[in-house]
């Protein structure tokens, strides 16, 4: 069975696995998976800065320039929209 959609809870976090290097051996896994699967691009949206700056730096991932308005309150209840970002593969 395929799965259509994704979503990562970013609340579930724990501080003490932040620099453990599971964050980027999972993502680094799920994204390696998509690209086997023939997935050309993958777009996020994330509302924690620190976040952004780790896809761009560890996964190649872009800003697109658009945001989104947050309609609830989750995530970074100090942001009131999420920034989009995109990586593509060849």
């Amino acid at each position: 069975r395929r799965m259509a959609h994704f979503e990562r809870d970013g609340s579930q976090d724990d501080v003490a696995c932040r620099t453990s290097g599971l964050g980027l051996k999972l993502q680094s896994a799920r994204l390696q998976v998509m690209k086997g699967m023939g997935i050309k691009s993958v777009t996020t949206n994330t509302d924690d800065p620190r976040v952004v700056r780790w896809l761009e730096k560890r996964h190649g991932f872009v800003r697109t320039g658009e945001t989104v308005p947050k309609e609830a309150d989750f995530g970074n209840s100090d942001v009131t929209h999420w920034t989009t970002l995109r990586v593509e593969w060849a």
